[in-house]
C-alpha cells in the first residue's frame, strides 16, 4: 500500500509544472529506498530546470549503482554537468572520477583543479581530497603546509578523513609542528565518528604512551570500538585488555572469545594467546592437543613464544608425542629471537643430556644469556655448575 501511495504521489509530481517538482522530494524518495522515484525527479529537474545537484543525484546513483545499472560513464557525465554548473558536490565528484580513471581517463591534475573549485566553496571532502593531493603530489606539487591547511578546514566542518589525516600530521610533524596532544585531539574527533585507523591510532598512542598521556581505560575502549569493526590487531589487544585487565575489569571468558575472532584471522600473537589459554585452562579447560595446535601455527609465523612452548610440547609429550630433538629446533628459533626461556630450555638440555650430549660449558653458556635477561631459574643452574668446581 505505501508503495502504490509513493508511485501514485510521484506520477501526480511528474505531471505537474517543474516548479511543483523538487530536490527535496527527490531526495525523500531516496531516502526511503524508493530509487526509481527518486531518480524519476532527478531526470526531470535536471533536464527540465538544469538543477545541479539533481545532476549530481543522478551521477550518484549511476556511480553506485541504486536504482540503476552501474555506468561510471554515465556518472561522469552527469557529474561533469553539474561540475560546469558550479554544484560543489559535482566538482568533488567530477574530480573522483579523474582521481579513480572511473568513466575518464586517470588524471591527477584535472583531479586536482575540480578538488579545488568545489573546496573554494567551503565542500569539506574536496578540502580533505585537495589536501591529499598536496600532501602525496598526485597533480599539484607537494607542499604538507598546504595540506594541513586544507585539512584544518575541513576537520572544522567536521569531516572525518580530514581529522585522521590532521592527527597524522600532528603526530608525524609534517607540514606543522608535532604534537601528539593534537594528534589525540584529531584522532579522537575521527574516531568517534568510527573511522578505523584513528581508533587504532588512538589506542595505541594511550596504552603505549611512557607520559601523562597513558590512559589503559581509554585504550581498552577504543580496542574495543576498533575490534568490533573487524580489526585483527584491535581483537588482540580488546582480548588482552580483559585477560590482564589492563583497562576493563579481568573476564578470561571475554578475552577468550576476542582472541578466538583474532586467531581466527589468522593474527600471530592471539594464536598464542589461544594456545596459552588452553594450556592453562584460561576460559575453557585445559587441552594439551589444542595448545599445541594453536602454538604451531604462531610458531610458522614466528613468534618466539609459541616457538618456544612447541619446543616444550615436543620436550615433555604434551599434546604432542615427546621428541627431544624437534625440541632443540623450536628452542633454538625462539633463542635467535633473544628470548631467555629458550635460553633456559637449551641449557638445561645439554645441562641434562637430553636430545644432545651432557655439555656443561655449552650449558653454562645458555644459562649467562638467559641470567643477562634476569631469568631467575638461569641464576639457580649457574651456582650448581659453579659449585661443581
Amino acid at each position: 500500500m505505501k508503495n502504490t501511495l509513493l508511485l501514485a504521489f510521484t506520477a501526480a509530481l511528474l505531471g505537474c509544472s517543474g516548479n511543483m517538482v523538487t530536490l527535496y522530494q527527490g531526495d525523500t524518495f531516496w531516502e526511503q529506498g524508493e530509487y526509481s522515484e527518486a531518480i524519476d525527479i532527478y531526470y526531470k529537474l535536471a533536464n527540465d530546470e538544469q538543477n545541479p545537484q539533481a545532476m549530481t543525484s543522478l551521477g550518484l546513483a549511476y556511480y553506485n549503482g541504486q536504482g540503476v545499472t552501474r555506468d561510471y560513464g554515465e556518472a561522469s557525465h552527469w557529474f561533469k554537468r553539474a561540475a560546469e554548473l558550479g554544484d560543489p558536490r559535482g566538482q568533488y565528484w567530477y574530480g573522483k572520477c579523474f582521481a579513480q580513471g572511473k568513466g575518464v581517463t586517470l588524471d591527477y591534475q584535472e583531479a586536482a583543479a575540480w578538488f579545488t573549485l568545489s573546496a573554494n566553496q567551503h565542500y569539506a571532502p574536496a578540502q580533505y581530497e585537495i589536501g591529499w593531493a598536496n600532501h602525496t603530489g598526485k597533480g599539484v606539487p607537494r607542499d604538507n603546509t598546504q595540506a594541513v591547511s586544507w585539512w584544518i578546514q575541513a576537520s572544522n566542518a567536521g569531516d572525518a578523513e580530514a581529522q585522521n589525516a590532521l592527527a597524522n600530521a600532528y603526530n608525524k610533524g609534517e607540514g606543522i609542528e608535532p604534537s601528539k596532544e593534537q594528534a589525540a585531539k584529531y584522532w579522537r574527533l575521527a574516531a568517534e565518528q568510527g573511522v578505523l585507523e584513528s581508533q587504532l591510532n588512538l589506542a595505541r598512542l594511550l596504552s603505549e604512551d611512557t607520559g601523562a598521556m597513558r590512559n589503559d581505560q581509554e585504550a581498552a575502549r577504543w580496542w574495543l570500538q576498533a575490534a568490533k569493526q573487524g580489526d585483527a590487531e584491535a581483537q588482540y589487544r580488546a582480548g588482552y585488555a580483559y585477560g590482564e585487565g589492563q583497562g576493563f575489569l579481568k573476564d578470561e571468558e571475554e578475552a577468550l572469545i576476542w582472541y578466538k575472532k583474532s586467531a581466527d584471522q589468522e593474527y600471530m600473537k592471539a594464536q598464542t594467546a589461544m594456545g596459552l589459554a588452553f594450556l592453562h585452562g584460561k576460559g575453557l579447560p585445559k587441552n594439551p592437543q589444542q595448545a599445541f595446535s594453536w602454538f604451531r601455527l604462531s610458531a610458522l609465523k614466528g613468534d618466539p613464544i609459541a616457538q618456544y612452548h612447541v619446543g616444550q610440547a615436543y620436550y615433555d609429550g604434551h599434546g604432542i608425542a615427546k621428541d627431544p630433538a624437534q625440541a632443540l629446533e623450536w628452542w633454538r628459533l625462539a633463542a635467535d629471537q633473544d628470548l631467555p626461556e629458550a635460553y633456559y630450555a637449551l641449557g638445561n638440555a645439554y645441562y641434562k643430556g637430553v636430545g644432545v650430549k651432557k655439555d656443561l660449558r655449552e650449558a653454562k653458556g645458555w644459562f649467562e644469556r638467559a641470567a643477562d635477561q634476569g631469568y631467575d631459574l638461569a641464576f639457580e643452574r649457574l651456582d650448581e655448575i659453579n659449585s661443581r668446581r
